[in-house]
């Protein structure tokens, strides 16, 4: 009897089509990573299903629908936290990309508005007369948002832009990091008496203010977009 048995289980093996069975679990798995990849993610009865297929295609114990900590974070956030969410969701989707993309995008294009004032500058400088005045304004601006686009990276945000505050965050493996902090501040100071003071009159008084600060801005962008480069971020 055992053999008999044993010989059928067998025979229906052999019959039994594994190459039809094999396409089979193929469909399944390509359907799995189609839903899994859509926007909409897997309805109710497709997330009970795909939920019980293995990534080889064998049938597994159905998992949690979620860690409990991920679970925990969001019953406890709040709604201006969960607005944040769909926030960065609806940026990524609308823009085609992840937040972290967007965001080293953004610091290069305001390193790129740095130099862009440092050129302006320049060019105010070969005039004749030059426009000192103006000229220091414009390099001062261009430190100011170089700095600017190197705390952002290194802090994660644009958590120090205020004028006053910006020197002290500069990241500390940024080179002569201190360096550069006492010559921001310097500059601003520079900025604000050609902005604001009345006197003196004679643009000739600020040229060597001017030439300094023409040096030093192009060193200072020099270092910052190196700083940038080292560490990986894109765009720049």
């Amino acid at each position: 009897m055992p053999g008999r048995c044993f010989a059928l289980v067998a025979s229906t093996c052999a019959a039994f089509d594994w190459t039809m069975l094999s396409r089979l679990v193929g469909r399944v798995l390509a359907h799995r990573h189609a839903v899994l990849r859509s926007p909409l993610g897997p309805s109710k009865g497709e997330d009970t299903f795909l939920s019980s297929v293995g990534a080889t295609g064998s049938l597994v114990a159905m998992s949690a629908y979620a860690p409990q900590k991920m679970l925990q974070r969001v019953s406890l956030a709040k709604k201006r936290d969960i607005e944040h969410w769909n926030e960065g969701l609806h940026l990524e989707k609308n823009s085609g990309r992840t937040i972290a993309d967007l965001r080293q995008r953004a610091i290069a294009d305001r390193w790129t508005l740095a130099n862009s004032f440092r050129r302006n500058a320049d060019r105010m400088m070969a005039l004749e007369p030059p426009l000192y005045r103006d000229a220091i304004s414009r390099y001062y601006y261009a430190m100011y948002h170089a700095m600017r686009s190197v705390v952002y990276f290194a802090e994660g945000g644009d958590d120090y832009q205020a004028h006053s505050n910006l020197p002290g965050h500069a990241p500390a493996d940024l080179a002569d990091a201190e360096q550069w902090q006492n010559v921001l501040k310097d500059a601003r100071e520079r900025r604000n008496a050609v902005d604001y003071d009345a006197y003196p009159k004679s643009g000739s008084a600020y040229s060597k203010v001017a030439y300094d600060l023409q040096t030093t801005s192009t060193r200072f962008l020099s270092v910052t977009r190196a700083y940038l480069r080292a560490r990986g971020c894109g765009h720049i």
